[in-house]
């Protein structure tokens, strides 16, 4: 009996996944949520932050953009103090997103903070579990979803990792059957462009003219509406501010939250000069092992999969709650191993993949550790798997001509 197909395993393993999951939703709820639900002591806020911690930003851009005071979003001496007046948090954000990302957001305060916590988080989850559930059809990959670790890292701060596993997942399953609405899904990332940048190369390798067009239409159509609601102001404002968010890559804080090559080369005492060198030679073997994959006629769940893989090794600008991401490569390359068999670790390396979020949040909070150094070899090593399987793809296509 192999275990890895074994739909009993399967079941049960899921089953109790799930309830380690929710016990660690329901406890954060408690601790964090009821007493404000409540009204009582704000103790727990003190300790620990208001319910979505990142989210509290989100709620405030929302507030200040439909009170007329656009002008200061950019401006983070006014906006922290304003996110900690109307929020309660105790260390304020920057906003960094371009105006599109408001375009989305701009509802958010119309709902009291936490009905819209609760909203954003439904609706966002959706989209990204119903994609999910597209690229691996099986009746538990709901429960095995809910009990991936980085679902809850992006649950307990309330960021926008659903939302860019939506986008993206969504896409990626629409490619080959509605490419137009691909490219609409693929163009809405543009709210977060270091995720959407090696989409447009992809694309080109494979061809796929249609989703490419509609993405850059989506892209523009996004850019001109924010301009005819926001003004020109707010993408001036924006642009002025990138040197600012470039900045934020280099102070040591951040870097123990990133789990990037940049930031590892950073904790590890290297130079910028030599972490960018690093992150550049990183950049380019992804680029390069994306085009190949794209330019062949591999499967989607290769092409997938390494495009999600990536885009988490890529940037030099990514965060714990950006490794929801990482269940779309997973369910996809799960998905292909049961219907054309396994190559060699590879289940382990998934299973690997899966429990990696959670060994590294524990690791950093319980040790101290960078997130970087339990999370950036998953990607890597999940990322030369897929080229691997990719390769043998187009080994046994080519054996029959042969």
């Amino acid at each position: 009996m192999n275990p890895w197909t074994n739909r009993q395993f399967f079941k049960v393993g899921g089953i109790i996944l799930l309830g380690c999951c929710l016990g660690l939703y329901i406890s954060y709820i408690k601790i964090i949520w009821l007493p404000e639900f409540l009204g009582e002591t704000k103790a727990s806020q003190q300790t620990y932050g208001p319910a979505g911690a990142d989210f509290a930003l989100f709620w405030t851009v929302s507030f200040l953009a439909l009170h007329g005071e656009l002008t200061a979003l950019y401006d983070s001496a006014y906006l922290e103090p304003r996110e900690k007046e109307l929020t309660g948090i105790q260390i304020g954000h920057a906003w960094l997103y371009p105006p599109i990302y408001l375009l989305i957001i701009l509802p958010l305060s119309l709902l009291p903070y936490h009905a819209s916590l609760i909203t954003w988080l439904t609706i966002t989850l959706a989209g990204y579990l119903l994609a999910l559930r597209r690229i691996c059809p099986h009746p538990l990959t709901i429960i095995w979803a809910l009990g991936f670790p980085g679902i809850a890292a992006n649950f307990l701060v309330g960021h926008n990792g659903f939302l860019s596993g939506a986008l993206l997942g969504g896409g990626l399953v629409c490619l080959n059957s509605f490419p137009i609405v691909a490219g609409i899904f693929l163009g809405a990332l543009l709210y977060k462009p270091q995720l959407g940048i090696l989409v447009p190369l992809a694309l080109v390798a494979a061809k796929q003219w249609k989703a490419l067009g509609a993405m850059l239409i989506t892209a523009a159509c996004l850019v001109l509406v924010s301009v005819l609601v926001f003004g020109y102001d707010s993408w001036t404002a924006f642009l002025k501010n990138i040197p600012f968010a470039e900045r934020l890559t280099d102070i040591p804080l951040y870097w123990r939250k990133m789990p990037t090559v940049f930031a590892a080369a950073r904790l590890a005492g290297l130079g910028p000069e030599v972490a960018w060198l690093l992150q550049a030679i990183v950049s380019l073997a992804v680029l390069a092992g994306v085009g190949w994959v794209w330019s062949r006629q591999s499967s989607m769940a290769t092409k997938a999969s390494i495009l999600v893989l990536g885009i988490l090794l890529f940037t030099r600008y990514s965060f714990h709650y950006d490794y929801a991401l990482l269940a779309i490569p997973l369910a996809w390359l799960w998905q292909e191993g049961q219907t054309t068999g396994w190559l060699s670790l590879e289940p382990l390396l998934l299973v690997c993949g899966w429990l990696g979020p959670l060994v590294g949040l524990g690791l950093s909070v319980g040790l101290a550790w960078p997130l970087g150094a339990p999370l950036l070899p998953i990607p890597l090593a999940l990322f030369i798997l897929v080229l691997r399987r990719n390769y043998e793809e187009l080994r046994q296509a080519r054996s029959p001509a042969l």
